[in-house]
């Protein structure tokens, strides 16, 4: 295999054409352009706000300081952070059982002796966001299987999920 210094012996340097000159074979870099990498960055200043304007004479600490915008996606957002600023479990229409068990959480390690009540919470487990009627297909299968099983039906099973770990569903209907 020919060398790069071989084939110029053969054929002599390249042409770049008329009036151009070859580069010079030695390359020496301008050192001085290395200072400026080492320099440390200069400081970013933090902006300067303006002064927030005092709330007026006699008025409550805690109300919330109303703002709007002319862009409408802008006031959406502030009535969102308004809401959830705003936003508490008296507010709420939830059922007082409810209340209770979200603000007493299940702290006992839960246990379920009876097997048909396991087998049905597994299969309502695994079935995950599956719908009530697969829930409702595997369980009549179990009890084609064995008529005498005991597997809880979906409502059920979603009941005594619910009792034993406090978490429901709140449902409201938007339309």
């Amino acid at each position: 295999m020919n060398s790069v210094l071989d084939l110029l012996e053969d054929y002599g340097p390249p042409d770049f054409g008329e009036g151009l000159e070859a580069p010079p074979r030695e390359y020496s870099p301008d050192l001085d352009c290395l200072d400026q990498l080492q320099r440390p960055p200069t400081p970013v200043q933090e902006p300067v706000l303006p002064p927030q304007a005092p709330p007026p004479q006699g008025a409550p600490d805690n109300v919330p300081e109303t703002r709007t915008s002319r862009i409408e996606d802008i006031n959406i957002s502030l009535k969102f952070i308004s809401a959830l600023q705003n936003a508490s479990m008296e507010s709420c229409e939830l059922d007082p059982e409810l209340l209770y068990r979200i603000r007493n959480p299940v702290t006992d390690i839960l246990t379920v002796e009876e097997p048909d009540d396991r087998l049905s919470i597994d299969i309502f487990l695994a079935i995950g966001n599956a719908s009530e009627a697969t829930y409702t297909g595997v369980r009549a299968a179990i009890l084609r299987r064995n008529p005498e099983s005991k597997i809880l039906t979906y409502y059920k099973v979603k009941r005594l999920v619910a009792d034993l770990t406090g978490v429901v569903a709140l449902e409201e209907d938007m339309c």
